[in-house]
């Protein structure tokens, strides 16, 4: 279970670039919990994912995996714990390295590394398995240099790296949000998979108010840091995308409309 209590994050406080990123934020995912987050652009997203990454601190709350506090721990020391993919394909494989030595060090993610050869025969039988089931053709491929490949092909392997040991709670950063509509299809089946089948707790933000409605067991609605809205169970499952586009509308014009009211009050007391 991964549970976030009265998170906050101010980024430059007390500066006129001060930015209320996370406001209080109170979340609890249940284990294997598939948990689709999306918001307008500064809504908090990110900051909500980075903040469980570890890749920067909460001002105040606490963070738990499984009742294990991390919010103190450094982003390396939960990598044990937490798998991530970003937007970007070419940023979670190393470009000059195999396929299979990607797959190799994915293996080895959380684990003592010594003076052993990383790769075996054995190694080689499971790593040509588990990518056969990609459904990708590239079990034939994987002498290939990672950037000889495709950005969709990158992803998808990307994803199994991620999952390779099932972590307790798997990141994924608009993961297809850069890719072609075919490939993007491909790698969020492949994240319904993969998710399912090893009953990973995840949190995906996105930008797709169709993969919004299609994939996950709840949705998270943010707004200027913080959850407007819960959708889970029937209501996740009756949601459909011109609802959840006619929210979008709504918070976009209650945002226009603040910064009117801003302007005018700028320029009437200026």
């Amino acid at each position: 279970m991964l549970v976030l209590r009265g998170i906050s994050k101010i980024f430059h406080p007390g500066t006129t670039q001060e930015v209320r990123a996370l406001d209080n934020i109170n979340i609890e995912i249940s284990p294997g919990e598939f948990v689709v987050v999306i918001g307008t652009n500064g809504s908090g997203k990110s900051s909500l994912l980075n903040i469980v990454a570890g890749a920067y601190g909460p001002d105040s709350g606490s963070i738990t995996i499984d009742d294990h506090h991390v919010e103190d721990t450094l982003e390396h020391e939960r990598a044990g714990l937490i798998g991530r993919v970003f937007q970007d394909p070419f940023k979670g494989t190393a470009a000059h390295l195999t396929v299979e030595e990607n797959l190799a060090l994915a293996s080895k993610r959380g684990e003592t590394r010594g003076l052993k050869i990383a790769l075996n025969d054995a190694l080689r039988r499971e790593f040509r398995e588990r990518v056969r089931e990609l459904g990708l053709d590239l079990e034939e491929r994987l002498q290939y240099r990672m950037g000889n490949l495709s950005g969709g092909q990158r992803q998808a392997l990307t994803l199994l790296m991620a999952t390779w040991k099932a972590p307790k709670v798997l990141l994924l950063d608009e993961h297809a949000a850069a890719l072609d509509p075919r490939s993007a299809e491909v790698v969020m089946d492949l994240t319904r998979r993969l998710v399912t089948k090893h009953g990973i707790t995840t949190i995906m933000v996105t930008h797709s108010m169709q993969h919004a409605v299609r994939f996950g067991d709840r949705l998270l609605m943010m707004h200027r840091g913080k959850i407007v809205k819960d959708y889970s169970g029937a209501d996740k499952q009756r949601l459909r995308t011109a609802e959840l586009v006619g929210r979008f509308d709504q918070m976009r014009k209650q945002e226009l409309m603040d910064e009117s009211v801003a302007e005018l009050l700028r320029t009437q007391y200026v």
